[in-house]
């Protein structure tokens, strides 16, 4: 956490209730919010990609918070992985941006590695700017969904393309992967490796890896090699206990 950082007030506000509005008044009072956020913006805080549309720089989200007197704390900031030359190749970042007087807060991640194609292209260093990139990826993303204004930031798109926006796996999906698994393994063992892809894949597992192992699981239940081997060992095991190997070894 940065020794600087400016810690959310835990003082309970109270909020006046949400009042229902006629439809009307709603589209023209959500309208105005998103055309006051817009004005905040110069031509030079927005980023244009080839094919797709425009995204917000740093600078922009940064104006926007200024404009909705918004503060910031940096929750985590840590190097995951090194090279042979020790230099960082994997970072991630949470960040909390909070409104002050209306206690409203969110919290967004951000992850950066060098396999990005900027880094193979030499456009910028390692050693610095994996974490720094990691850091504004979540600061922007908790901007963006407190205020709700805009999509992935500029920083997060690379010749066009969005990094870091593979689809992953929600609660549910989780779940799903989890039973699957409990076809090979116990209930606690097909838990304990999802944690471990949760951490391996800082938080967010791709839904690719879930429909992989949900492809697995569904091959190694039920071919006949599996069975017959399933069979042998219970034979083999005191009495007929089901003999397993934990997924992280």
């Amino acid at each position: 956490m940065s020794a600087n950082a400016t810690m959310p007030s835990t003082e309970i506000i109270a909020a006046p209730p949400l009042v229902p509005m006629a439809p009307d008044a709603a589209r023209r009072a959500m309208a105005d919010f998103q055309a006051f956020t817009a004005a905040m913006l110069v031509e030079s805080d927005w980023q244009q990609a080839p094919g797709i549309k425009p995204f917000v720089k740093r600078s922009g989200w940064r104006k926007i918070a200024t404009g909705y007197t918004l503060s910031c704390e940096i929750l985590e900031d840590e190097v995951l992985e090194r090279d042979e030359r020790g230099e960082p190749t994997r970072a991630r970042a949470k960040a909390r941006v909070f409104h002050r007087e209306t206690g409203r807060s969110w919290e967004g991640t951000g992850r950066c590695s060098t396999t990005e194609p900027r880094f193979r292209r030499g456009d910028t260093k390692a050693e610095h700017d994996v974490t720094a990139t990691a850091v504004t990826r979540a600061i922007n993303r908790a901007t963006s969904d407190l205020v709700g204004f805009g999509q992935v930031s500029a920083e997060e798109v690379d010749g066009g393309v969005a990094v870091d926006a593979a689809p992953t796996l929600d609660d549910a999906g989780l779940r799903e992967v989890a039973a699957a698994l409990g076809g090979r393994w116990p209930e606690f063992d097909s838990f304990r490796f999802l944690n471990s892809l949760i951490k391996r894949y800082d938080g967010a597992v791709p839904e690719s890896v879930g429909v992989a192992l949900r492809a697995w699981a569904r091959f190694a239940t039920h071919t006949p090699a599996a069975q017959g081997n399933e069979a042998q060992m219970s034979a083999q095991s005191p009495a007929g206990a089901q003999t397993t190997t934990s997924p992280e070894g």
